[in-house]
């Protein structure tokens, strides 16, 4: 009887318009001062951070775990310290943590941290592929990762966008090349060779061509936060990327740089090629720097031809007045025109092996055939008897190669 009478007296202290919780006949129940059961089958009337559902050790207390609504923020934390919090706005948005930097709104998640990073992501596979983080995006101008600077003014510096449609723009880049993570440095041999036998072409990306971007505003959207961070482009700059994305591209193909520099393709996982064109830079340095030798090396050369033409004689002192020991020269015969004897100079420098003069007349057929043994400067003297009077033209070989031609007149 007496335990009747005590459950008695708690279930009308539990249904007095006065009391803290509130069952209901259909089994509602509430908590604090609830103006509607409607929706939910425990609901608290209190608002504020000392209010909601706590958790915690009773044995060795610590810090709690609470469950609270403050305004129009709910909020999931340890203890009462609200930077470190998950907080659900009215709006549906979700805050991390809390950071006197971050300001304004925007984004259905936003992280913060003071200290350590605010994301940090862990991937295992049991196999070689699979994404660690993966965003998508449904439209071409949709950002799937943007890295941003806020400056002292609090606006926000996109210096780092990657879009869906896979363009990625960034304020500048930097590629780890420090000489403690490389080994076997060697310095890139015949590279203007490769470079030559390389192919640049211009090309119109396939993707480009299967959609474009939506010009039609089919919502009343603006920005979606006070630093205008998200603002829809205009249609006149979707117009203008239409028609960028209608340009043609300039690049390499990437299975043909592998025939000649494998060093800088790669294969993806799904087996289609890429090429590194920063790694190209070490190329062209090393190929401009072969070019610039042999641009050099011409230089002297045409130095040395324009000083020859100055020069009627084999006359020893004028090659050594002028310069001249490393190149084959051919000078102009004396007399010319002749009709009993000609001298033809030349200079064939030590390195030669070979070295010739073929006489060919009008027709281009050859008369004569003079090798020319002797290094250095030289003549050798051609009688008028061994040909017949005409117009003839006679040529240095220097180890196979043509060095110069010349024409003489014979007469009679």
């Amino acid at each position: 009887m007496r335990k009747f009478f005590l459950l008695f007296i708690t279930v009308c202290l539990v249904h007095t318009g006065f009391a803290q919780v509130k069952v209901t006949s259909n089994g509602k129940a509430s908590v604090g001062k609830v103006h509607t059961l409607d929706n939910g089958r425990l609901k608290i009337g209190n608002d504020g951070t000392a209010e909601g559902l706590s958790f915690y050790d009773s044995s060795n207390g610590g810090t709690d775990f609470r469950i609270f609504r403050s305004g129009n923020i709910a909020y999931l934390t340890r203890g009462t310290n609200l930077t470190r919090s998950i907080k659900m706005h009215s709006s549906g948005a979700v805050t991390i943590g809390g950071s006197t930097k971050g300001t304004g709104y925007g984004g259905a998640l936003r992280v913060y941290s003071d200290g350590e990073a605010p994301i940090t992501s862990f991937g295992y596979h049991t196999f070689d592929y699979g994404s660690v983080i993966a965003s998508l995006g449904y439209r071409p101008l949709s950002v799937v990762f943007d890295g941003i600077f806020v400056n002292s003014q609090g606006a926000w510096i996109h210096n780092f966008q990657v879009f869906a449609n896979g363009d990625l723009y960034h304020a500048g880049s930097y590629t780890k090349s420090d000489s403690i993570f490389k080994r076997d440095i060697t310095t890139i041999p015949n590279a203007l060779d490769r470079i030559l036998d390389l192919r640049g072409v211009t090309y119109y990306s396939k993707s480009d061509g299967e959609y474009d971007i939506d010009i039609e505003i089919k919502e009343n959207l603006t920005a979606s936060n006070k630093e205008g961070a998200f603002q829809r482009p205009s249609p006149e700059t979707i117009k203008q990327l239409n028609a960028e994305r209608k340009r043609r591209k300039m690049g390499v193909v990437a299975q043909e740089v592998e025939a000649v520099v494998p060093e800088v393709v790669r294969t993806q996982r799904d087996g289609t090629k890429a090429v590194a064109y920063s790694e190209l830079i070490g190329l062209l340095i090393e190929g401009m720097k072969e070019q610039q030798t042999q641009i050099e090396k011409q230089q002297e050369q045409i130095k040395q031809l324009v000083k020859l033409m100055d020069i009627k004689s084999i006359d020893k002192k004028a090659f050594e007045a002028n310069g001249i020991e490393s190149l084959p020269v051919l000078l102009q015969n004396t007399p010319n025109p002749f009709n009993q004897a000609t001298e033809i100079g030349y200079f064939i420098p030590e390195t030669v092996n070979s070295a010739n003069i073929y006489i060919y007349d009008v027709n281009g057929f050859q008369q004569k055939n003079i090798s020319i043994s002797e290094r250095g400067k030289g003549a050798t003297v051609l009688q008028a008897t061994a040909l017949q009077a005409g117009i003839y033209f006679y040529t240095l070989i220097c180890d196979g190669k043509p060095v110069d031609t010349k024409q003489m007149i014979l007469t009679r």
